[in-house]
């Protein structure tokens, strides 16, 4: 089935497109590097500065659809801009934010923006790559959120402690506001077909098989942020690493997220997609056992980390990857993107906790056994879309 509109790729868009979502992500890990600050500044506890973390992905867990179903009728290049503009504002209010309750206020609205940016980019590169390029557009684009995570990591350490919280944060809101005219100068209207379409009316109905894919979403993100929110705790606990050191370790661990997608973009080339992702699950279930004992040397244990994070990388690929396809009608691409992105979003506000509750009770070697079982629940997830979208693909019978 063709899935692209478009013959000819615009790289271009799609460049700009990554690079905001690059940027909205690096909102999501902006806060952490400067907790120590925050909690300094404003003589708050560690559950106040837990919601300053996470209040970002609220409005993508409870309205990621809903802002897929207006993507429909405003397109994704008005949606990019609403976002990109909001993110840009509140992130510089907070910068000026004279109390906590200011500082969660405009948490909130940042979240606002960074749904409208995360359902309004992929669907922009859908909409500007050719079918011959769909797969490893879309891939690359799996990676903007360990990417722009491992962006905060790397900065916000050194630039906080540097020059404080407030320039820090002042500095992402210009860099946010920066790319906007690239937006308006070279990010065109949904293709016309698209518009028509979307105009007409409400494309309401989601196959089957993209519910099944955001579960199996849901299931990656939730393997994804434990692995890398839990691990600065187990490198200090187990390893006895310097902060600094533990700051440059997990931002190095996010950043194979990369490879991964990488990697799914040429091997999907030569192999089926199926076959790939249960490789890679099976790497990720196998590695990240020695990744999180106690009994694998320092450097070794490493790597392991960042080879069970690259598979997280590719199965992200993936699941963005068969978006379009799964998707049916092209006038499906913004809805499916918003559910993926608000079923995902429950996993990243779930995973850390519930993971970091069962490490309390249980110790450490809960956490692999709980990555490795959510990896199978992908897996067994991701073939059960598959057969789905088989099932809707193929003619009815004529009787």
């Amino acid at each position: 089935m063709r899935v692209g509109i478009v013959d000819r790729t615009s790289w271009r868009v799609i460049v700009i497109a990554y690079s905001t979502g690059v940027l909205a992500a690096a909102q999501v890990g902006r806060v952490a590097p400067a907790g120590t600050a925050l909690v300094a500044e404003f003589d708050i506890g560690l559950t106040v500065l837990g919601w300053m973390v996470s209040l970002i992905t609220f409005a993508s867990a409870i309205g990621g659809l809903g802002a897929g179903l207006i993507i429909q009728r405003t397109g994704a290049r008005r949606m990019l801009v609403t976002g990109t503009v909001l993110l840009a504002v509140s992130v510089l209010l907070s910068a000026l934010a004279p109390t906590v309750s200011v500082l969660l206020s405009m948490r909130i609205l940042e979240g606002v923006g960074y749904l409208f940016v995360t359902v309004a980019a992929p669907t922009l590169i859908a909409h500007s790559a050719a079918s011959r390029d769909m797969a490893p557009a879309l891939a690359l684009w799996g990676t903007f959120f360990t990417c722009g995570i491992s962006l905060a990591a790397f900065a916000g350490g050194w630039m906080s402690d540097i020059l404080g919280w407030r320039v820090w944060t002042g500095l992402n809101g210009v860099a946010i506001a920066a790319i906007l005219p690239a937006i308006l100068r070279y990010v065109p209207a949904s293709p016309i077909a698209v518009e028509r379409a979307a105009k007409a009316r409400f494309d309401w109905s989601l196959p089957r098989a993209i519910w099944i894919l955001g579960f199996a979403f849901w299931g990656v993100t939730f393997t994804a942020l434990t692995i890398l929110s839990m691990m600065p705790s187990f490198l200090k606990e187990m390893r006895e690493f310097a902060p600094s050191t533990i700051g440059s370790i997990t931002g190095f661990v996010a950043m194979s997220s990369i490879l991964g997608s990488l990697v799914y973009s040429f091997s999907t080339k030569r192999l089926r997609a199926n076959t790939v992702v249960l490789l890679t699950v099976a790497v990720t279930a196998l590695a990240i056992f020695p990744a999180f004992s106690a009994d694998t040397p320092q450097m070794r244990g490493v790597m392991f980390t960042a080879l069970a994070v690259a598979g997280t990388g590719v199965l992200i690929a993936h699941v963005f990857a068969s978006v379009p396809r799964m998707a049916g009608r092209n006038t499906r691409i913004g809805p499916a993107n918003g559910l993926v992105a608000q079923i995902g979003s429950i996993g990243s506000l779930l995973g850390p906790p519930v993971i970091g509750g069962f490490v309390t009770m249980a110790g450490w070697t809960a956490l692999p056994l709980l990555v490795a079982l959510s990896a199978l629940v992908f897996l067994a997830l991701a073939y059960l879309a598959e057969r789905h979208h088989a099932a809707d693909e193929m003619p009815k019978a004529v009787i």
